[in-house]
């Protein structure tokens, strides 16, 4: 199985804590091994610089996906696009977001392992969530959980942690997807791996763990 990983990075990526996150997450995919090939889109010229420096192909991001409006599954069909050159195609894309600093020891390895196994046209991590979930719907309010409000009884929700790191048939990323018709999940444990560094509670979490020392954490 041909995979190619992508990290798609707009403007410049935060260095925390001394911990550059686009050099930790593509160090992180370039050592599992989980790819062929890696690259990284990105109009930072810094960011460029550090997907040649490790070793990954680095993508200018062209004017027309430099807006914030403009989705992750543009952004990969315009990578994928670029790595399939002559008669080189992949048979999936693993997406990782640099912006989520923590992942379990071994998840990119991992996650092509289970992909391969399970059948699905997409692998999505997630986070089993036990609390109740109401949806906005134009006739009002719908319970988006079991509705149980005993643990025992409960149902969890599946939190999907797409930008950690999900992995789709390139079939779907070549005509503008993210995720295909049958979808699988990876349950994880520990919210530490939800933590993004966009957010600014997070981030202030972020720092305090790399601070403290990331092997703690992981």
């Amino acid at each position: 199985m041909d995979l190619l990983a992508v990290l798609p990075v707009l403007g410049p990526v935060p260095n925390i804590a001394g911990h550059d996150l686009l050099e930790r997450c593509l160090r992180d995919v370039l050592d599992s091994g989980a790819a062929k090939h890696v690259a990284v889109l990105a109009d930072d010229p810094a960011a460029l610089a550090t997907a040649r420096r490790l070793g990954a192909q680095a993508i200018e991001r062209p004017p027309e996906l430099l807006s914030l409006d403009v989705g992750v599954e543009r952004a990969l069909q315009f990578a994928l696009a670029a790595c399939e050159t002559g008669e080189r195609h992949f048979d999936g894309v693993l997406y990782a977001n640099p912006l989520f600093p923590f992942r379990p020891r071994g998840f990119f390895a991992d996650l092509r392992a289970r992909f391969a196994e399970s059948g699905a046209d997409s692998l999505v991590p997630c986070l089993r969530d036990y609390t109740p979930h109401w949806r906005e719907t134009d006739e009002g309010l719908v319970r988006a959980d079991s509705g149980e409000l005993i643990r025992s009884r409960i149902k969890p929700t599946q939190r999907g942690l797409v930008g950690l790191g999900t992995l789709s048939s390139s079939e779907f990323v070549r005509q503008g997807r993210l995720l295909g018709d049958s979808i699988g999940l990876t349950p994880l444990d520990g919210k530490l791996y939800s933590l993004k560094a966009n957010d600014a509670f997070d981030r202030t979490v972020i720092q305090l763990a790399l601070e403290k020392g990331v092997k703690e954490f992981e």
